[in-house]
């Protein structure tokens, strides 16, 4: 995983043949955040290891190792690891190739 200056914490892009789906390896430090962002494509994680919460619009999610959660289309979130020691490691899948060969992706920052 490479540190990416526009997600501000680690990621590795998954290269899979799929026109609609893609996937993502990310990794958060101890008591580290993502930028607020939103986006017009669904995302699903699954954190792999580590604990923390995401903000997404007025939610609080807590999760834990085994959770999965669902950012829907352009809701505004955020995820922190709430360990002061163990870095966080997730996978996400969002439907982003679909939208992107529409030309309809759409990715904002606070």
């Amino acid at each position: 995983m490479s540190f990416s200056n526009e997600r501000r914490h680690k990621v590795a892009m998954v290269n899979l043949p799929s026109k609609v789906l893609s996937m993502t390896l990310g990794g958060l430090q101890p008591g580290q955040s993502t930028r607020k962002h939103r986006h017009s494509y669904e995302t699903i994680i699954y954190i792999v290891n580590g604990e923390g919460y995401s903000l997404i619009g007025e939610q609080h999610v807590s999760w834990k190792a085994g959770d999965a959660i669902y950012v829907p289309v352009w809701a505004w979130h955020q995820h922190t690891n709430s360990s002061t020691t163990d870095e966080t490691f997730y996978i996400a899948c969002e439907n982003a190739p679909m939208l992107q060969n529409l030309g309809l992706a759409v990715r904002e920052e606070f």
